[in-house]
């Protein structure tokens, strides 16, 4: 295996120029970078990423932080590609670390093992242990969703999640239906509050009450879904359901063929995220270009950690809502 010294002897030049070259820590003519760079390649010398870290202060890494529901969600998956792709294009590697918000291992004592250069939190809850220890280290931070109270100055990105639940409420009210049930997101996280706002909106402009009993929460899982429509379709409790994913959604679906109820004959379903198209018949959904989110996240991780200008809270306009088969109009 070639080293530095080997490539120093085969472009003349010293073992400080072939590292100033490597850590860009200090000026080398382009000339000279060009020499260093063509005995490395014939060398087949590649730098030590870590040994370069600790020479600059810098890991090149960002830690990927999602809440561990035990599961990954098709969102997860599209936000990760996103993040991943657009790191590579900024040299920048990712490390995930899947944490309960509440965990008894600390991101802090992760953060000592394996330091990374910025972090990127998905599903930001109110109280986040996750966001505290990070900031408390000095940690650059962007938030995928809506920043807690507390911890509002930080760099965040969404989409509007209040618009997002007020349309799809209002689509159902439109359609005729009074009794909507509401199976949201898990009460502890930022969007759960925005989603409540807009489904009680909707309500409060179409001159229908909010009835508190009518909404649930659950961590966005399939059973979880199938458990709580179970409770709603042997208590006549509703004509529609608004559903937190698509993936709650499926189990929404399955508890209604089990009970022999027909969707959307007997019950109006819709999804306010998700990218499935396997539930028959296609579940009404907004679709989330999560991607996207990915991708704009390390836009703005990489301006923080270069100390670039940067916008603090950003709103995509990264969705589109499809109304699909499963939302039927009643008299």
């Amino acid at each position: 295996m070639s080293t530095i010294l080997d490539v120093s002897k085969k472009a003349g030049v010293s073992k400080s120029t072939v590292s100033n070259v490597f850590n860009k820590k200090k000026y080398v003519s382009d000339e000279v970078r060009e020499k260093v760079l063509q005995a490395a390649k014939e060398l087949n010398y590649y730098p030590n990423k870590l040994a370069l870290g600790l020479a600059n202060n810098k890991t090149n890494m960002i830690g990927l932080f999602l809440e561990n529901f035990g599961e990954f969600r098709n969102m997860h998956h599209k936000i990760i590609e996103g993040i991943a792709i657009k790191l590579n294009e900024y040299n920048y590697n990712v490390i995930l670390y899947l944490d309960s918000v509440d965990g008894d291992v600390s991101p802090g004592m992760k953060l000592r093992a394996e330091p990374i250069d910025g972090a990127i939190i998905l599903d930001p809850a109110i109280e986040d242990s996750r966001i505290k220890e990070l900031v408390s280290s000095e940690t650059p931070i962007v938030l995928v969703g809506r920043a807690p109270h507390d911890y509002s100055n930080l760099c965040s990105l969404d989409v509007n999640n209040v618009e997002i639940a007020y349309q799809a409420t209002k689509l159902l009210i439109e359609h005729g239906h009074r009794k909507i049930v509401l199976i949201n997101s898990a009460s502890n996280l930022t969007i759960t509050a925005d989603r409540l706002k807009g489904y009680v909106k909707a309500h409060f402009e179409a001159g229908i009450e909010f009835e508190p009993s009518l909404v649930y929460n659950c961590n966005n899982t399939k059973s979880k879904g199938r458990e709580l429509a179970k409770r709603v379709l042997e208590s006549n409790l509703a004509t529609a359901i608004i559903t937190e994913s698509d993936v709650v959604a499926s189990g929404v679906y399955e508890e209604a063929k089990m009970q022999g109820i027909k969707i959307p004959s007997d019950l109006s379903v819709f999804a306010l995220g998700g990218t499935d198209e396997t539930l028959t018949p296609e579940v009404g959904k907004v679709i989330v270009d999560y991607k996207k989110m990915g991708e704009d996240a390390v836009k703005k991780i990489i301006k923080i950690i270069n100390k670039e200008p940067f916008e603090s809270n950003t709103e995509l306009e990264a969705y589109r809502m499809v109304k699909a088969k499963s939302v039927a109009r009643i008299e």
